[in-house]
């Protein structure tokens, strides 16, 4: 488990990587050399190029409007609401610019939005798995050392029992943390507003809790197995 962490460091620096840098600004300007041409949208690789300069669009748009929000553009609700006015209006502003760049509507570009990255998803999903994973077996060999051999057995079940649910609910909104941490980095602004609710793993906190759970028995049968085999016979329970 412990060789696998450097897996979920270079994922940030794929992270890094992939992050918009270049003409990103908080005045509502287009970056200048970003490519321009008509898109195929039956293409894949079209589809996500303009994927991609929504998102520089949508954020182009809260920054700016994050910039105005703290030169004074009102304080309270009336300051919510110019905050609103100023991002969707540099938003609408800069979709437009996307869409006759590439020859699409500016509806098309906005419902683009809502394609996620499942290449990214996914390697932030298995970085935050051996995460826990090794989390998981820490915890797993610390019970073992303090509860292996005093404890009854009916003791050990429930508190066994207790701390994968424990890990598990823990490792869920860890999870989400680290997925917000990771969409920062690909974004490139770690002010995400609105867009932490287009993150997966809000919408799946079952599921997560489930394979949360199951993974802490993987590592608990390991851990017992393996501690079987060093001391010549089976682990105790």
């Amino acid at each position: 488990m412990t060789r696998l962490l450097p897996f979920s460091l270079l994922v940030f620096g794929y992270l890094n990587g992939c992050s918009p840098r270049s003409g990103i600004n908080s005045d509502c300007q287009w970056p200048p050399d970003s490519r321009s041409g008509r898109l195929d949208l039956s293409r894949y690789a079209d589809r996500k190029h303009l994927n991609r300069d929504a998102e520089i669009a949508e954020d182009l748009a809260i920054r700016y409007a994050d910039v105005r929000r703290w030169r004074g553009t009102g304080r309270g609700d009336e300051g919510f609401h110019d905050y609103g006015r100023a991002r969707d209006g540099c938003m609408a502003a800069m979709f437009h610019v996307v869409a006759a760049s590439h020859g699409v509507s500016d509806e098309q570009v906005r419902r683009s939005l809502a394609n996620r990255p499942n290449d990214f998803d996914l390697g932030v999903l298995l970085s935050f798995g051996v995460l826990y994973g090794w989390g998981v077996l820490l915890i797993v060999r610390w019970f073992s050392r303090s509860y292996g051999r005093d404890a009854t057995a009916a003791a050990k079940v429930v508190m066994e029992v207790f701390l994968c649910a424990a890990m598990a609910t823990a490792g869920v909104m860890i999870c989400e943390q680290w997925s917000i941490i990771a969409e920062s980095y690909r974004l490139g602004n770690g002010h995400l507003s609105y867009r932490t609710f287009r993150l997966p793993w809000g919408h799946n906190r079952l599921p997560l809790l489930v394979a949360g759970a199951v993974l802490f028995w993987v590592v608990h049968a390991i851990q017992r197995s393996g501690v079987g085999r060093k001391t010549g016979g089976m682990a105790p329970h």
